[in-house]
């Protein structure tokens, strides 16, 4: 991060049972090193689709999320 990178979380779940288990004791862990904004992709909302039903993406947008005040999960 001191180089200018940025902070996202992915999900590693192996079931629907598992999906977002341990994210409040990665909210707090990042919490405690200092990580203040998450970063994520969004695609557009009306990107075009093939016919196979693929989406055909010719741009994601980079957005930030603040951790700043953000609720708990738990």
């Amino acid at each position: 991060m001191s180089l200018g990178g940025k902070f996202t979380l992915s999900d590693d779940s192996h079931g629907v049972a598992q999906v977002g288990l341990n994210f409040e004791r990665v909210k707090t862990y990042l919490e405690n090193v200092g990580v203040e904004t998450l970063w994520h992709l969004e695609r557009p909302a009306n990107e075009p689709v093939n016919t196979s039903g693929t989406l055909l993406l010719t741009s994601v947008a980079l957005n930030e999320l603040s951790m700043k005040g953000h609720p708990s999960t738990a």
